[in-house]
């Protein structure tokens, strides 16, 4: 059984089912583009045309008529003018018991206003296309890499890319998503595109692997740059989809999956932490003995949701108000991005992000407040600094 798709018309009505080859022929009319919600019957999940990678097809196509309807903006006032009135010309059937009486011809006036309002529709709709351009760069979990071997594989692509993140599987074969572009000849061009099951992986793969070896030793470097929606030179192929109404595996339960595989091993720390900032403001502090327990208690009930963690650590009088995270599995810490980025904590938008393994968070004391941290210490003391005490100093025996 073919994959069946159902999507939302402008009216808000479901329709459906409908297949693959429909969807190409309803975004070729323009009744979809790429804020159409549709949903995937053998994923089980709505979505947009814009957020799908296996919807890409449809994007170019949709693009491809935007482009083409834009284009038509060129044709001059004077000549559509001269196409309405010919079509003007044709005459009505005549009613009982009266001649024939031609339509009503449109004034200059008439066309003008009409040609301003179709210009005003394709301005709407260059808009709407540039709103979902936007919607797939935010959602975006590909990568476009450029530099492998053209005897790369594609197993061989996964699991030096599954360094950074869990890769988003084929629903049907199960196999990781990973597409090697190739030429007229059928051999590799040396690039293509990597999907990730969650949008932090993208991020941490740029830092981590743009431009190092993709094979030790031999000093070819590879590139990254997030996956964009746009035909590189090639047609793409429709997949073979297998006789089978129900997939056999769903991201979720991958990463799941792969969540109990990676517990316990030692897959580099920098995956499984994550730094927290803005989490406080350290001046808070100064009126409130509890306050940073308060605030490593609240992060520690939270991230906890999201899988065990190892450490938690507040940084104390830190400018950032930064907090460190060190969970056990990299999945953990993906999804501990994904849902604090961006999220209000004590009226603070908080920023997370994985550790880049370089900075130190650790708070620095300048001369200046060292000497009065010391001067408030000796004054809880009841240290006279006049007073004869053998011409020992205090901090020297300490």
């Amino acid at each position: 059984m073919m994959e069946q798709f159902w999507y939302q018309n402008l009216q808000g009505e479901t329709i459906g089912p409908v297949s693959y080859e429909d969807l190409k022929n309803l975004a070729k009319t323009g009744e979809i583009d790429g804020l159409t919600r549709i949903f995937l019957g053998a994923q089980n999940k709505w979505t947009i045309v814009s957020e799908e990678p296996e919807l890409r097809e449809l994007m170019i196509i949709i693009a491809q008529k935007e482009e083409e309807v834009l284009n038509t903006t060129e044709q001059s006032i004077v000549d559509i003018v001269e196409h309405v009135r010919n079509d003007n010309e044709v005459v009505q059937e005549p009613k009982k018991g009266q001649g024939v009486s031609p339509k009503k011809e449109l004034t200059l006036e008439d066309l003008k206003k009409k040609e301003k309002k179709r210009l005003k529709r394709m301005e709407q709709k260059k808009k709407k296309r540039e709103r979902w351009n936007e919607e797939a760069a935010k959602n975006n979990t590909s990568v476009y890499f450029t530099g492998i071997p053209s005897d790369a594989t594609e197993e061989e692509v996964a699991q030096f890319f599954s360094k950074c993140g869990i890769l988003k599987v084929d629903p049907y074969s199960g196999k990781e998503k990973v597409k090697l572009y190739r030429d007229e000849r059928g051999e590799l061009k040396g690039d293509g595109v990597v999907t990730y099951a969650l949008r932090p992986s993208v991020e941490n793969a740029l830092r981590v692997l743009d431009q190092t070896e993709f094979r030790l030793g031999t000093g070819t470097r590879i590139h990254l740059e997030p996956a964009r929606f746009q035909l590189k030179g090639q047609e793409f192929v429709p997949r073979k989809v297998p006789n089978t109404s129900k997939p056999l595996f769903s991201t979720k339960q991958l990463i799941e999956q792969k969540t109990s595989w990676n517990d316990g091993v030692d897959d580099g720390r920098g995956l499984r932490i994550v730094i927290l900032k803005n989490v406080f403001d350290p001046k808070e502090a100064l009126s409130d003995p509890n306050y940073y327990e308060d605030i490593r208690v609240d992060m520690l009930e939270e991230c906890s949701k999201l899988g065990e963690i190892e450490k938690l650590t507040v940084f104390e009088r830190n400018p950032e108000g930064a907090v460190a995270v060190r969970f056990r599995s990299p999945a953990a810490a993906e999804s501990c991005i994904e849902l604090m980025n961006g999220r209000w904590y004590g009226g603070r938008q908080l920023q997370a992000e994985f550790y880049d393994g370089k900075t130190d968070y650790r708070y620095k004391e300048t001369e200046e407040e060292m000497k009065q941290r010391i001067q408030k210490f000796e004054e809880w003391l009841g240290v006279d600094e006049t007073a004869d005490d053998g011409g020992v100093d205090f901090l020297d025996a300490y």
